[in-house]
């Protein structure tokens, strides 16, 4: 039997999905607070910290429009102490389970196992030119700033981290956007001690306007390959890994020179064809857009990009993808966080693969750069939060109003835990 937590899955995802109804994502008003709510947020995280069984949830504090726009700040620590199904209460726990004094300037928060020991930690991608960090769990959720032995001092500037086992060793490894620099890469002895092989392992190419990375197997090897995006035309990136954690520059077979709008791209069977396909922030200009995997149909790694897939709500300053089931019908929906349209937008996708918008949220103008999805209150239903960080006032919580979940498997490789619904899986 393996137990994993946070997603953290090798071969087999757990994905719920639920029936679609008008705008069944509807805002829980009050469910978030405390002191440190107030603080804009970069992004958003979902893991069970203390291990009730209960999703928690993190933000990202402390960066805001340009390095030291808002200063570093102390993270948002959201403890869920719901009781009962169809309950959201949650406790601004920040104070007392962080290192004391603690703070960050961070573009992201990645929550993984980095040790082993079956509980989850923290590590946030900074901006500014500073130093990520690296917390340790002590398995009940308070935290231990383990960056000076855990971690090689390097300074840069990071709007994300990944995980994920990069080279078959059975713990997870990191990867990291560091912008104008090449994707950095560190190795995990296993105990949460990480060797930067960035130099050695990693093709070295400067990526200028860097802001998202994608651990996933593009080409079906049964290894973790690298696909990035960037704010820069060239900046796109996919690299394929020999499966010892080397990767080599494939940016030729992705096709793609990418729109000076992008800041993401997220990457899931999209067609339940069997291989890994995108959709992107900004294809085009500040319209979506689809990459699809022809490896399946044509036996040979190569992608058709296209915004015409898209219909409905396009064109806006949006930041973020999630992938949710929402309507029940096997295939994953995008869930896109806008800025400028003030909603997220969500879009059924279809067998055919198009992606049409839902209008399926309702609540406050919610200016967003970030979101993640969870059940919240244990229904067995797919809620979702969103991170406010340039305007608006504070991150949102929405329920998903859906019917009942249902269930399926997708096997396939993968890491990127916005992708998918986070919480702790057990596969026999």
């Amino acid at each position: 039997m393996l137990t994993s937590r946070a997603c953290q899955v090798f071969a087999g995802v757990l994905v719920f999905a639920s029936l679609a109804s008008a705008q069944q994502f509807q805002q829980v008003v009050g469910a978030l607070g405390g002191p440190s709510f107030t603080i804009k947020c970069e992004g958003v995280e979902v893991a069970d910290l203390n291990g009730d069984g209960k999703l928690d949830i993190v933000g990202s504090t402390g960066f805001v429009l340009s390095p030291g726009g808002q200063g570093p700040n102390i993270p948002q620590i959201q403890i869920n102490t719901s009781t009962g199904v169809g309950v959201y209460t949650f406790a601004d726990q920040a104070a007392t389970r962080l290192p004391a004094g603690f703070a960050v300037q961070a573009g992201g928060c990645t929550a993984f196992d980095m040790d082993g020991d079956g509980d989850v930690d923290l590590l946030f991608a900074q901006m500014g030119s500073r130093r990520p960090q690296l917390l340790r769990n002590d398995g009940t959720g308070v935290f231990t700033n383990v960056t000076g032995t855990n971690f090689l001092t390097v300074f840069m500037s990071s709007p994300c981290a990944q995980f994920g086992d990069v080279d078959g060793d059975g713990d997870f490894d990191v990867a990291m956007a560091d912008q104008g620099k090449p994707y950095r890469l560190y190795l995990n002895d296993g105990s949460g001690v990480f060797t930067d092989v960035t130099a050695t392992n990693m093709p070295n190419l400067n990526i200028a306007g860097a802001q998202d990375l994608s651990l996933v197997d593009i080409d079906n090897d049964f290894d973790l390959d690298l696909l990035g995006s960037a704010k820069l035309n060239t900046g796109q990136a996919l690299y394929l890994n020999n499966g010892s954690g080397v990767f080599t520059n494939a940016n030729a077979t992705l096709g793609y020179t990418g729109s000076s709008n992008n800041y993401e791209a997220d990457w899931a069977d999209l067609d339940n064809d069997g291989d890994v396909d995108g959709f992107w922030v900004s294809l085009t200009g500040f319209n979506e857009g689809s990459s699809r995997n022809n490896l399946i149909e044509t036996s040979t790694l190569g992608f058709t990009h296209s915004t015409a897939t898209v219909s409905g709500l396009n064109g806006h300053d949006d930041n973020e993808i999630t992938f949710i089931d929402f309507n029940n019908d096997g295939f994953l929906d995008p869930i896109v966080g806008s800025l400028s349209a003030s909603v997220e937008k969500g879009y059924a996708s279809s067998p055919s693969f198009t992606f049409a918008y839902a209008n399926n949220f309702n609540g406050a103008a919610d200016p967003s750069l970030d979101g993640a999805a969870g059940d919240f209150d244990n229904d067995g239903k797919v809620d979702y939060v969103t991170a406010v960080g340039e305007s608006g006032t504070g991150n949102k919580l929405f329920k998903n109003t859906g019917a009942a979940a249902s269930f399926f498997w997708r096997v396939y490789l993968f890491t990127d835990t916005r992708a998918f619904y986070n919480m702790t899986v057990q596969i026999l």
